[in-house]
């Protein structure tokens, strides 16, 4: 039995486990699509987060839910195709938002660069 002094100091000092069995948490992760056994943990954490593989997030369409869908870049999401215009990857609704974003930004003056060249890029002056 330990007393409690020594049980302080050992929870007072840092833990220096090396972990070798990745357990639980590391387990497979698969794309959402049905049937597809594609092994995420291989790609970036953006495929990883969204449970998404390279080929079904850049597919035209994909069958889910008893219909064809497509996976939105802006939104991070599946919508029915006829939510996207042509073979873009972000649905209109995310493109409407931000176009407004764009529009505002532009009205508040932040996109608008006004450049004064009167020397070269040293700042020396050129007369």
């Amino acid at each position: 039995m330990q007393s409690a002094s020594k049980r302080a100091r050992q929870s007072a000092s840092p833990s220096k486990t090396v972990v070798t069995d990745p357990g639980p948490c590391r387990k497979q992760v698969s794309c959402q699509i049905q049937g597809c056994t594609a092994n995420l943990l291989a790609l970036k954490e953006y495929n990883q987060r969204f449970k998404i593989c390279k080929e079904h997030q850049q597919a035209e369409s994909v069958e889910r839910d008893g219909g064809l869908e497509r996976f939105c870049q802006q939104c991070a999401r599946f919508h029915d195709l006829s939510c996207f215009d042509g073979l873009k990857r972000s649905c209109r609704n995310s493109l409407v938002h931000l176009n407004e974003r764009r529009r505002k930004a532009k009205a508040l003056g932040k996109y608008s660069v006004q450049v004064k060249s009167t020397g070269d890029c040293l700042g020396n002056s050129q007369e």
